[in-house]
């Protein structure tokens, strides 16, 4: 385990290196506008799926939420609904354990062509009601324009808003009188620092993992509430299809140095290829577990 750790950060400093003399136009590249992008996206999706952990944080949530309102709708926003494979999942577990309900549904995100995407996957599901997916920035909307909500939910959203203020004050207004925002948030990994570094390359700006930055938000907004924290531990073996097969841990790391590094030096890639090997082979062990904050936010006082 320890020299599996000391490999890694010999391996994060020479990239250091290497990305500080890259200009950042090479780019990370994650165009979902690319037609042959957007087929390996869909084929790397085939071969993951979204840990149970995070879904099954939103589903206790949401059907606490139903049964002690006595809900026969629960009006649900997803901020970061993405191409709607994750939220689809979660309507559909929330739909098992709670029957008799029905779900008027908003999706919001920042990305034009997974908002198409997720009106095309979360169609035509019983009991769902799809009011409307909202392509736009979450520091920018304004509550009035979309509705109140029993629960709001948000994964792996906040730590990439640089006003994270305006985010929560928009997202907090878009609760209703007894609603509830959960924010599941990653915590500092060894697989999000390699991330990290090639998002604040391109995009200039730290990936923030921590709770503190969202109670010190809510802080600033003077805003009253109540907040529940839960940290849950996700086993990257289960974020895999076919119990973790070998050809699939090959797969994902070719999509991830093929198409999303596809433009920076060789020897960044080939850094990243020993990295991520690293990691998905379980060397050392501990690398395949990944933390996550779940916090629940109430508001004491809402829409006064």
């Amino acid at each position: 385990g320890d020299r599996g750790n000391e490999m890694t950060e010999v391996l994060l400093e020479r990239l250091d290196s290497l990305l500080a003399d890259t200009p950042s136009s090479a780019g990370y590249s994650n165009d979902l506008n690319d037609p042959e992008y957007t087929l390996q996206h869909e084929q790397f999706h085939q071969v993951t799926t979204q840990p149970r952990v995070n879904i099954n944080c939103i589903v206790d949530t949401a059907c606490e939420i139903i049964h002690s309102q006595r809900l026969s709708t629960l009006r649900l926003c997803s901020i970061g609904c993405g191409d709607g494979r994750f939220d689809k999942n979660t309507l559909l577990k929330i739909l098992e354990r709670c029957p008799d309900v029905t779900i008027s549904y908003v999706g919001i995100d920042i990305n034009e062509f997974s908002c198409k995407q997720a009106g095309e996957t979360l169609r035509g599901i019983n009991q769902v009601v799809v009011n409307n997916i909202i392509a736009g920035d979450i520091q920018q909307l304004f509550a009035e324009d979309i509705g109140h909500f029993d629960l709001v939910f948000t994964v792996q959203v906040f730590c990439y808003l640089s006003e994270v203020e305006k985010g929560l004050a928009t997202a907090l207004e878009l609760l209703n009188e007894k609603g509830l925002l959960l924010i599941i948030n990653p915590e500092k990994t060894l697989l999000n620092e390699l991330f990290n570094r090639f998002w604040l390359h391109e995009n200039k700006k730290h990936v923030t993992f921590t709770k503190p930055f969202i109670t010190q938000a809510l802080d600033k907004l003077n805003v009253d509430y109540t907040i529940t924290n839960n940290v849950g531990i996700i086993d990257l073996t289960q974020c895999y299809a076919d119990n973790f097969q070998t050809e699939n841990q090959k797969y994902v790391l070719d999509f991830i140095v093929q198409s999303k590094l596809a433009k920076y030096p060789a020897e960044v890639t080939d850094i990243c290829k020993q990295y991520l090997s690293l990691i998905a082979f379980g060397k050392p062990k501990c690398l395949l577990e990944h933390a996550v904050n779940m916090l629940l936010i109430k508001p004491k006082s809402q829409h006064k």
